[in-house]
């Protein structure tokens, strides 16, 4: 997909609420880069530390959904794949 139809579709699950986020190209794990976050396991390098990260933005998402803007952002000049969380619309 190009990176403005993965944007929209990314939108257009929000409305169906489902939370799209970028992932690193070629893997499973969050580009916190894209989403301007910048956590302090990637200095650290602990593991405890990157799964409090990953479960701290899942219920911060959870609590305050991103706006369709942000989304815009996070998929600006996108390369790697999608991550999609649910369970946000129930």
């Amino acid at each position: 997909m190009q990176p403005l139809v993965e944007t929209e579709y990314a939108i257009e699950l929000l409305s169906k609420g489902y939370i799209c986020v970028p992932l690193r190209e070629g893997g499973k794990h969050l580009d916190l880069e894209a989403m301007e976050y910048h956590p302090l396991h990637l200095k650290a390098r602990r593991k405890d530390l990157k799964e409090l990260a990953f479960r701290s933005i899942a219920f911060q998402l959870s609590q305050k959904p991103p706006t369709p803007e942000e989304i815009r952002r996070w998929f600006r000049d996108f390369a790697g794949n999608v991550g999609i969380i649910g369970g946000y619309g129930n």
